[in-house]
């Protein structure tokens, strides 16, 4: 049976096979199967069109020999050469433009074996923006041999290509080809001297296409947040093959969660006395937030803080009690970069007995839980830390709206060649709206 290579709209026919390697692609950690990887390389006859009145050559030493083959070999040139692309009149422009297509990555490959209608190995050109078989953004020729050039118009060459596909087709729940391949994780944790737990987990992710947005699917790496931890870190970074993404996220024990609608608090509640007489209670308190959260309400949460543990009812109208003496207050607004405050207050207690002075701090003065009232709407639980989105805040938003993944998508490193002009992140830039599988679902936010 006759086997027909077709590449970038140039057929090899009376084609032989002179390797044909299949080998199985797993990921990194050697686990999930991945791909299959084909590695071939042709032997064939590639005929140039033939003017008026020209008769191609008469070759007996074609494989088979004699002058049957021959004449069979003249009537393929006769039935094939209207369909042949035409390079020019000279064997140096017939050379560079054979050379030219076939060297070309990521155009149409079809090797067919007897019957056209069933092709062993079919790989379309991909289309922008969708997801084909080829899953590295190939085919990817390698190399091409020109073994003999015969009266300028029939060239025998030896052609090797490399192509890497999937053969599990498509999805049957979306009836579209799989965007993901893999996605393999490592799971860290590490305990400190106090016993707090840092938990680290890496990963990488094996897109099915190099032309896609892949940030849109962070939302794949991004696994929920443990009761008591705080998500101290987020990384995820699509390589610049654009076939894959590794991301590194890391949670962290806390005692205590920042109230919303901070992320993180910090600060010190003392209780002390010098004579015996006079009893002082301080409190500082450090909160900060992301970008689109108001100070107005950072500082009323602050209050909320300072009262909860000076045991005062200011906000709730009740008044400061009477034994307490206000020594002083501040409320300092972090001018700069972050988005931060910082509250203290000291108050001095007036006729307090000692032994009951005493006996409340073992019995829970200091040490207590922190507890809060509710704020615009927010429960307080100590044990559960806000929840990052993926894609942050936008700034100036008090509502919690979200920022947006536009400008991300514009600087999506796209492919190229080396002869196109546009190889500036700029120019690069997709200016379409985000896709519809952009979306904060799979985390959402405060």
């Amino acid at each position: 049976m006759a086997t027909i290579v077709t590449y970038n709209g140039v057929t090899l026919n009376n084609v032989t096979t002179r390797e044909g390697v299949q080998e199985s692609v797993y990921d990194q950690s050697g686990v999930d199967l991945l791909y299959t990887k084909y590695r071939m390389q042709f032997e064939g006859i590639f005929c140039i069109p033939w003017g008026s009145g020209e008769r191609p050559p008469i070759d007996a030493n074609k494989p088979g020999g004699g002058a049957g083959s021959a004449s069979n070999w003249i009537t393929w040139i006769a039935d094939t050469q209207a369909s042949e692309p035409s390079f020019g009149d000279t064997a140096t422009a017939q050379y560079t433009g054979l050379r030219d297509r076939l060297m070309q990555p990521r155009k149409e490959l079809i090797v067919t074996m007897g019957s056209a209608s069933k092709p062993i190995l079919n790989v379309p050109e991909p289309v922008k923006g969708q997801v084909g078989v080829e899953v590295s953004a190939g085919p990817h020729p390698q190399d091409i041999q020109i073994i003999h050039v015969s009266a300028n118009k029939v060239f025998r060459i030896l052609y090797t290509i490399e192509c890497e596909v999937t053969s599990c087709g498509t999805s049957f729940s979306t009836g579209a080809f799989n965007l993901v391949l893999s996605n393999r994780w490592s799971v860290q944790e590490q305990m400190d001297k106090n016993f707090f737990t840092t938990r680290r987990v890496k990963g990488r992710i094996r897109f099915s296409s190099a032309d896609r947005q892949w940030q849109a699917l962070r939302g794949l790496a991004f696994p929920a947040l443990e009761s008591g931890f705080r998500r101290t870190s987020y990384q995820y970074e699509v390589l610049a093959n654009g076939l894959e993404a590794d991301y590194t996220i890391v949670d962290s024990q806390t005692t205590t969660a920042a109230p919303w609608p901070a992320t993180s608090i910090d600060g010190s509640y003392t209780e002390s006395t010098v004579d015996g007489i006079q009893f002082f209670s301080d409190v500082r308190v450090t909160l900060e937030a992301p970008p689109h959260v108001s100070r107005t309400l950072l500082i009323a949460r602050g209050a909320q803080i300072i009262e909860n543990r000076l045991q005062l009812e200011v906000q709730g109208g009740g008044g400061i009690p009477q034994n307490i003496r206000l020594d002083g207050a501040t409320i300092t607004e972090q001018l700069g970069e972050s988005n931060a405050i910082t509250m203290a207050m000291r108050v001095y207690r007036v006729g307090e007995d000692p032994g009951r002075f005493l006996a409340a701090l073992r019995t829970g003065t200091i040490g207590r839980r922190l507890t809060l009232p509710v704020l615009s709407g927010h429960r307080y639980n100590s044990q559960i830390s806000p929840t990052p989105p993926l894609w942050g805040h936008k700034l100036k938003f008090a509502d919690g709206r979200r920022r947006p993944q536009d400008f991300l998508f514009k600087l999506h490193c796209f492919l190229q060649g080396p002869c196109v002009d546009l190889h500036s992140i700029v120019a690069g830039r997709d200016l379409s709206p985000a896709p519809p599988y952009a979306t904060d679902s799979p985390a959402p936010g405060p």
